[in-house]
């Protein structure tokens, strides 16, 4: 997940929407720690159904940002961990794979584009974390990590839209 991304919790019922501010490489969920009650806890502490190894992500509420930095929409992307941090604005850890896309993960702007021209149906479905496609009648899905699911003539095609949204066609229809 890149800073800047639109995501939400997905353990949470009613998740508000949440801004990833950094997601560093060399950081673990078992890294990040805060105090609560008193103590010193991590945010694997807090999750235990997750491995202490999973890739942390930090995220401020979109809430917090509107109310204590209005303008935080015309900072680039790459700067939000330190312009948070300089306001103050709470930041919280999380194991990215609990953190769902609320929009279709900027990897695929190109591919939804593109399919946009040439399918029946294309939409993000959040609550499933997968790109819908019908076309042809039959239904697909792609994931956030361009995995394709689905049978049928058209899911190699999906498959090389995926892997390369801006290049020719090499796919021919086999019947």
């Amino acid at each position: 997940m890149e800073p800047g991304t639109r995501v939400f919790d997905t353990e949470d019922d009613d998740p508000d929407p949440a801004i990833v501010v950094r997601a560093p490489d060399d950081k673990t969920i078992a890294d990040w720690t805060y105090e609560k009650d008193g103590e010193e806890v991590s945010t694997a502490d807090e999750n235990p159904n997750y491995p202490e190894d999973a890739q942390l992500v930090n995220v401020t509420f979109e809430e917090y940002l509107k109310q204590r930095w209005p303008e935080w929409t015309d900072a680039a992307p790459a700067t939000l961990w330190t312009k948070v941090q300089d306001r103050e604005i709470p930041v919280y850890g999380f194991p990215e794979s609990r953190l769902g896309y609320v929009e279709p993960p900027a990897t695929l702007e190109s591919a939804i584009a593109q399919l946009a021209e040439s399918v029946d149906a294309v939409e993000w479905r959040p609550a499933e974390q997968h790109l819908h496609i019908e076309t042809l009648g039959e239904t697909f899905t792609i994931a956030p990590d361009g995995t394709v699911s689905g049978e049928g003539r058209y899911a190699d095609r999906l498959e090389e839209i995926v892997a390369d949204p801006t290049d020719e066609s090499t796919y021919k229809y086999q019947p």
